[in-house]
């Protein structure tokens, strides 16, 4: 588990959506506080052509739900942080 702390200020000029670079790939993305693991779009990790590592299991509102884990790494510079994988999708 990652855990980290965001100064109001940033979230203030940031928003909920921060900076960050996916294997090498820069775009935005949201800041989910409340997440237990760091997950991905799936159509943007089969754009990017990530490795599949696996599935995992899923319980949302809709229901439970497998679906494909990634091999990628997640750079939120703001944060100083790099996050190993896998990314979840």
């Amino acid at each position: 588990m990652v855990q980290y702390y965001v100064p109001p200020e940033s979230l203030l000029r940031w928003g909920p959506y921060i900076p960050v670079a996916v294997a090498g790939v820069g775009g935005m993305a949201l800041l989910d506080i409340g997440a237990y693991a760091s997950a991905i779009d799936i159509n943007l990790a089969l754009e990017l052509q990530l490795p599949v590592l696996g599935t995992h299991e899923t319980t949302g509102a809709t229901g439970i739900g497998e679906f494909p884990q990634f091999d990628a790494i997640l750079e939120i510079p703001l944060l100083e942080i790099t996050v190993s994988p896998p990314l979840r999708g």
